[in-house]
């Protein structure tokens, strides 16, 4: 991280782990790399942890859900999946989540 905020490296923080997912918050806090700022992102595979994706997003983290898919299955599962995510991005804008994050500001 430090080479994030001195260097202009990126880095992605790919974990369902709370724990480690705040405690880089809280580093990038302390070394004053902004929520938004291009060199810090988080990952997580999709319906994973998607409370932690959503409060980071909410917070202006940069974030990505990644979709693993059996080989040669994408143009079966992509059509439907699509019109579920989109219903989920709808939810999501309006429904509270049921885990917490914490995020210090």
């Amino acid at each position: 991280m430090e080479h994030v905020a001195a260097h202009g490296a990126e880095v992605m923080v790919a974990t369902h782990n709370q724990a480690s997912i705040e405690a880089t918050v809280a580093l990038m806090g302390q070394l004053g790399i902004e929520p938004a700022a291009p060199g810090v992102s988080f990952g997580q595979l999709l319906g994973m942890a998607d409370h932690l994706t959503f409060t980071l997003g909410r917070n202006s983290y940069r974030v990505s859900e990644v979709l693993k898919t059996p080989p040669g299955s994408k143009s079966r599962i992509l059509s439907p999946l699509l019109v579920i995510l989109q219903h989920i991005h709808i939810l999501a804008q309006h429904q509270p989540f049921y885990g917490q994050l914490h995020i210090a500001n």
